[in-house]
């Protein structure tokens, strides 16, 4: 099975295309919207929730019990220490991805 996403990024966040199949074997265009939020200057928490679409998209999810699975949080950057880091809109985070 050959699957394929195409992903788009706008102004305000990123645009996730695919084809679906219906129950009639008919194929339709799926785009979803991640839009980028007021709390979200640097968009990660925007392309964080595209991420687990596409972990989703491709049966990645996994359960808790999996002895491996993936993780995608937002870290903020440690030198700057948690409080300071939530209130500067500047704030250096970084997006990280595990398995």
């Amino acid at each position: 099975m050959n699957r394929e996403l195409r992903i788009r990024e706008v102004e305000n966040g990123y645009v996730l295309e695919y084809e679906e199949e219906d129950m009639e074997g008919n194929f339709k265009l799926i785009e979803k919207i991640y839009q980028v939020r007021e709390e979200d200057p640097d968009k990660l928490m925007a392309f964080q929730d595209m991420l687990w679409e596409i972990i989703s998209y491709f049966g990645l999810i996994g359960s808790k019990h999996d002895s491996r699975r993936l993780r995608v949080e937002i870290r903020e950057h440690e030198a700057l220490g948690a409080d300071r880091a939530m209130n500067d809109p500047m704030r250096p985070a970084h997006l990280e991805m595990q398995i």
